[in-house]
């Protein structure tokens, strides 16, 4: 039945596109946060992923990779609200609140060579200390 639409399509001139991501089109999609999640980190571009200093902030929390939540700016409204965990911004200011617990950071590359700036992050960590 589809081979004999597409050719009478294709036979009236009608052309057809096929959907990148037609998951989009089936509803509301949201981004599944396991309960083991501790930090969820908005921002990073992909190379930063495994930077040194990324984990060594990791190992200072206490917080193990596997508990990590790493998402890109443009999936944020797929988050589940209310969200329980520490939320991470690296160079993006958030128009709205996502979580309670919000952490926000210069990008990536301003952060690693600024001391004044890993100070500040540091800072914010510990104000949420206890929660992790």
């Amino acid at each position: 039945m589809t081979e004999r639409r597409d050719w009478l399509l294709a036979q009236m001139g009608i052309d057809q596109y096929r959907l990148r991501r037609p998951e989009v089109l089936q509803g509301e999609v949201a981004i599944a946060i396991k309960p083991t999640t501790k930090l969820v980190i908005v921002g990073l571009q992909r190379d930063e992923l495994h930077h040194p200093f990324i984990s060594d902030v990791l190992l200072s929390m206490i917080v193990e990779s596997a508990n990590v939540l790493y998402l890109s700016v443009e999936q944020l409204p797929l988050l589940p609200q209310p969200l329980s965990c520490l939320l991470w911004f690296v160079g993006h200011d958030p128009q709205h609140r996502y979580a309670s617990r919000q952490i926000l950071s210069p990008p990536f590359a301003t952060l690693i060579g600024n001391a004044e700036a890993k100070r500040t992050l540091w800072q914010q960590f510990c104000d949420y200390d206890d929660n992790l």
